[in-house]
């Protein structure tokens, strides 16, 4: 009978310790994402910046930060040739014009006199020289005398200079002075280009040479930054550079160091450094920043065939990894370990990790890398 009550006892406790399907304690959540999302307005904020992984030849290079300005010689200037008033402005800012188009019209009151006096000295003009001709054919027949054809042929004279001063002061203000346009001058585009900018209302008073308007040829443009004098023995004519706007972060542009400033600045210790740019889409803007990385010849022949790299200032240290943050979309990145090579300046070979067109983290990463941070200590 004892044996009975304990089989019936352990029979119990076995059947009160089961726990119903409904009541069983959660599973372990599984562990969440790592990477990072960050709204576009806090990237925009906190200057969260990427650019495409590249392949690059990998030697000893300076950075220097500049700006795009247009070519002097592809840069006209839009002004009036005389004092007047705007009638009408037929042109706007950021508008492609082409040579000889008409810009502005601006009324000139003096125009119309001068006008009055070159049609009064082209006709006695006219007729002093059919005078001095008529004479000068009298005295060869003996018939006038020979003082009379000279007097006449110097008055001619007189009446033809008068006549083509006139015209060239009309010229100067910018008219027409064959034909009637009243005391309206026609200002025209000097040269094909974009209008830069623009410095005229209608009504508006102008003075003789004032500036209503800038046109430029922007199909070719210049980079222009300085270098510092230490710097100097990495920057030659011909160096290659490959630069980078901010505006414009997905485009790299190729090019060579066409100047290199023959002084220095005495406060900065620099030299201007000018590299021409092909612009022949219009992507690129007049005023744009950015930063230019040059390699001089001599470094490049020796350093190489290109590898993949990227930008010191994009690795973090993430506990203990050494990370890049690769973009996986507009507002998601994906911190991934890389192995680093050969460093020259800023930039690093890259072994592994990250492959040339991979979209990475240049500027901000201390914002993702808190963040990432934090996310894994909460999950602890």
């Amino acid at each position: 009978m004892h044996s009975v009550w304990l089989f019936a006892a352990a029979f119990i406790a076995v059947g009160c310790s089961r726990v119903h399907p409904s009541e069983e304690a959660p599973q372990k959540r599984a562990p969440s994402s790592t990477n990072v999302h960050l709204a576009i307005g806090v990237q925009t904020d906190a200057k969260v910046r990427s650019e495409r992984v590249t392949r690059e030849v990998l030697g000893r290079t300076v950075e220097i930060a500049g700006e795009i300005v247009s070519t002097p010689d592809r840069t006209a200037r839009v002004s009036s040739p005389v004092a007047g008033r705007l009638d009408s402005v037929r042109f706007g800012e950021g508008e492609t014009v082409k040579k000889g188009e008409p810009l502005a019209v601006l009324r000139v009151p003096d125009l119309g006199r001068l006008r009055g006096e070159l049609a009064t000295a082209a006709a006695r003009a006219t007729a002093a020289r059919a005078d001095a001709n008529r004479l000068k054919g009298l005295s060869e027949r003996q018939l006038a005398t020979e003082q009379a054809y000279l007097d006449a042929e110097a008055q001619a004279k007189s009446f033809e200079a008068q006549t083509a001063a006139l015209r060239e002061q009309i010229g100067a203000m910018g008219a027409p002075s064959e034909t009637d346009s009243g005391f309206q001058v026609t200002l025209r585009a000097p040269v094909d280009g974009v209008v830069v900018s623009r410095e005229a209302l209608v009504g508006q008073p102008l003075r003789s040479d004032q500036t209503i308007a800038t046109v430029a040829d922007l199909s070719r443009v210049w980079f222009v930054a300085q270098v510092f004098e230490r710097d100097l023995p990495l920057v030659d004519i011909g160096a290659t550079a490959r630069v980078r706007l901010t505006a414009l972060p997905d485009r790299t542009v190729d090019a060579s160091v066409e100047l290199l400033g023959r002084a220095l600045d005495p406060a900065t210790r620099t030299t201007s450094v000018r590299i021409p740019i092909d612009n022949r889409d219009g992507a690129i803007r007049i005023g744009m920043t950015g930063l230019a990385r040059i390699m001089s010849k001599a470094n490049a022949a020796d350093a190489g065939p290109p590898v993949v790299t990227i930008p010191r200032a994009a690795l973090a240290d993430l506990g203990g990894r050494r990370v890049v943050f690769v973009k996986k979309g507009p507002e998601e990145f994906e911190p991934r370990d890389v192995e680093t090579g050969a460093a020259a300046g800023d930039r690093l070979a890259v072994v592994r990790g990250v492959n040339e067109g991979d979209e990475i983290v240049v500027d901000g990463v201390f914002t993702l890398k808190s963040i990432a941070l934090k996310s894994s200590f909460t999950e602890e």
